[in-house]
């Protein structure tokens, strides 16, 4: 799934974690394993997929 992973340790603990993909969803379900640990930063069309999924599970478990 991932092309060319490109890592970077934070002086705060935390992690940049740069990959390209060749399958949205498939990266969508990998990183759901990190919960809120994880935070999608770039491309934004997939942060606002991923918040899209978010609310609608929300909204489901209301």
């Amino acid at each position: 799934m991932f092309v060319h992973p490109r890592m970077t340790d934070n002086k705060d603990g935390s992690m940049i974690f740069e990959v390209t993909v060749n399958n949205e969803k498939e990266f969508i379900r990998w990183i759901l394993q990190y919960g809120p640990a994880a935070e999608i930063l770039e491309p934004a069309s997939v942060r606002e997929t991923f918040k899209s999924q978010l609310a609608q599970w929300t909204e489901m478990y209301k």
